[in-house]
């Protein structure tokens, strides 16, 4: 996946927490979670070209999403959990890789445990993947 591709996935992923952010009355937690997320998204946008900032914003992506998830109740937000990993997995299972590439000389240490725990890894994605998509679709029932 090449950076043009991250470029429209983090566009539409600030459309949809604006929307988020606008159009619902939200808890404090789902709230400051969707600022944070913009926050990032606009870190990466600024920070696009330096690889030391983009690979702090990837070890904050990848511990973000795999805790915070599983306590959002907005729907605007969980959607955009599951597009990101989404295309993450598509990334690791189509091009053999991260979205954001590989980790820079300051954190090559995380390039070999990816590489040694690459299904691991999917298989948690998944599984999250699974509980999420659950959540997601009970949250519209209740509508």
């Amino acid at each position: 996946m090449n950076k043009s591709h991250l470029i429209y996935v983090s566009l539409i992923n600030f459309i949809i927490l604006t929307i988020g952010l606008t159009r619902n009355n939200l808890n404090n937690f789902d709230k400051y979670n969707m600022y944070f997320l913009l926050f990032l998204i606009v870190s990466f946008f600024v920070c696009f070209n330096h690889q030391i900032c983009v690979d702090i914003i990837h070890i904050i992506i990848i511990l973000y999403f795999s805790i915070l998830p599983l306590f959002f109740k907005n729907n605007y937000l969980l959607f955009v959990i599951i597009f990101c990993l989404n295309i993450i997995l598509y990334s690791w299972n189509y091009y053999n890789k991260c979205p954001l590439g590989r980790y820079g000389n300051y954190f090559n240490k995380m390039n070999t445990l990816t590489d040694d725990y690459q299904k691991n890894l999917n298989d948690s994605i998944y599984f999250l993947l699974i509980i999420l998509y659950n959540k997601f679709y009970f949250n519209l029932l209740k509508k």
